[in-house]
């Protein structure tokens, strides 16, 4: 019983605190709703083409760092089950993209989904990530393919640490739900008119 409540809260603060919109807030600070520009995600992304790269970086680490706590704590939990872990930590990522103070409208969950991956598989791995995230983002542009193709991979790096259903079913999770939340990119990469990035705003604070 106790590990239910425990459990509950868990789930409940990770979703409050994935729901946190920091791109929301750092758009009030220059007195814009970055709601109304671009795509009207607060998500990095859109918050870098309206603010550039600086503050599109800050949205991105805020995003990254609040699911990388929230997960880190419920891990911490020695008397949870790694299946309830691991079901949990998806909890910051729903608050992300479905925030309540925004009638369910939020991020992408990209920046979320690499603080959770941070988290369960450590720092040597997210670097890793991030590096070939990176490289392949320099190389295409396309934002968006990146996190597509990179999410496939998901399920297997879950089945190989963890080798449960549950681990697997995570990240087969995680997949369909940045899928889902790219689903305009999608049609957009269709029909060839997808935004490329390009790292040349670096004058636009």
């Amino acid at each position: 019983m106790m590990i239910t409540y425990t459990s509950i809260l868990l789930f409940m603060a990770g979703y409050f605190i994935g729901s946190i919109p920091f791109g929301y807030l750092i758009g009030q600070i220059k007195n814009i709703d970055i709601r109304q520009f671009g795509s009207g995600n607060i998500g990095a992304t859109n918050v870098y083409r309206k603010l550039g790269l600086w503050p599109g970086i800050l949205v991105g680490f805020l995003d990254f760092f609040k699911a990388y706590l929230i997960v880190s704590i419920i891990f911490s939990f020695n008397n949870i089950p790694l299946s309830l872990k691991l079901i949990l930590s998806i909890s910051p990522i729903l608050g992300h993209i479905f925030p309540i103070w925004f009638k369910f409208k939020g991020g992408k969950g990209v920046g979320s989904t690499f603080g959770l991956l941070a988290a369960i598989f450590g720092w040597k791995f997210i670097i890793l990530w991030l590096i070939i995230w990176i490289i392949l983002l320099l190389t295409t542009h396309l934002m968006s393919l990146i996190n597509l193709f990179m999410s496939l991979v998901l399920p297997i790096i879950f089945w190989i640490q963890f080798k449960t259903t549950t681990a697997i079913i995570l990240g087969i999770c995680l997949t369909i739900i940045i899928w889902w939340t790219h689903r305009q990119n999608i049609k957009k990469l269709l029909k060839g008119t997808e935004n490329k990035i390009y790292f040349y705003k670096l004058n636009k604070i």
